[in-house]
């Protein structure tokens, strides 16, 4: 063998070295960063109002039902029935007619008890980073709990941490070996392509749009009563001598409640 085709075995080597080196850092970095918000327990995780459950397929290239599907949606509503959330943001890709996670994770949650007014659905969330940033952006969540399987969560957590948001992250069970095995493997390099897309590309999400809070009856009643009191430090009084003794009006406790089942439509 000439040093030519030796030097360049050699370099070639030096380079799968570092790059398994900067794959391995950036990995450990990304899991020690977040792995102190990630719940396996359901006793120890906090409660939040809001649980944001991530999407997949429904089934597999084979037609068999995806595992992974299965453990999020029983995660979700394991979740919901326990009381450590009120609401489920079920947010998947839905790009085209004949794709819909978002609608089979709907109906998946209901059969295992959630009601249909504690599902919103978010049909541009084509990937986590979309996912997350959404969550913000289009549905008014600053703290929530991200539902899906372990090896999903330090990613998850991590970009909402980059957005400053308060988010945990509760670990689904986990999936048969010959599932996890490709996605964890997947998901090392995942989490690179993260760290370049919020570090040096500067990626934001395919589609946004109009803000569709996601609201509960006692912000709706609290948000009024802000809305009747400032209204009425603006009124003039009609009796200066008994400006004091104005009530304040009641507000109507259904005004600026949303349809909990709005989002469903893509953003483009």
């Amino acid at each position: 063998m000439s040093s030519g085709i030796v030097r360049i075995l050699k370099w070639l080597l030096y380079l799968l070295i570092t790059a398994a080196a900067m794959i391995a850092t950036g990995n450990l970095f990304i899991i020690g960063q977040t792995e102190t918000r990630v719940y396996t327990d359901l006793a120890l995780i906090p409660e939040n109002k809001v649980g944001v459950l991530l999407g997949t397929s429904k089934h597999v290239s084979n037609g068999d039902l995806n595992p992974h599907f299965q453990t999020r949606i029983k995660a979700a509503a394991l979740l919901y029935a326990q009381g450590k959330i009120k609401h489920i943001l079920a947010s998947g890709d839905n790009e085209t007619e004949f794709y819909d996670e978002p609608s089979e994770m709907k109906k998946a949650l209901m059969r295992e008890g959630v009601p249909d007014s504690a599902i919103t659905l978010d049909k541009a969330g084509l990937r986590t980073l979309d996912s997350v940033v959404r969550a913000k952006e289009i549905f008014g969540l600053e703290k929530f709990t991200v539902i899906t399987e372990a090896f999903h969560t330090y990613r998850a957590v991590f970009i909402s941490r980059h957005y400053n948001l308060d988010a945990v992250a509760f670990a689904a069970e986990d999936v048969p070996p010959e599932f996890a095995v490709r996605s964890g493997m997947r998901e090392w390099l995942a989490r690179i392509w993260m760290l370049m897309d919020l570090y040096l590309f500067g990626a934001e999400p395919k589609y946004l749009g109009q803000p569709e809070p996601i609201t509960f009856p006692a912000d709706s009643l609290a948000q009024d009563s802000l809305d009747a009191r400032s209204d009425s430090a603006r009124s003039p009084a009609r009796n200066p001598a008994k400006a004091d003794s104005i009530a304040t009006p009641i507000a109507d406790s259904t005004k600026g409640r949303r349809d909990e089942t709005a989002g469903d439509s893509l953003r483009r």
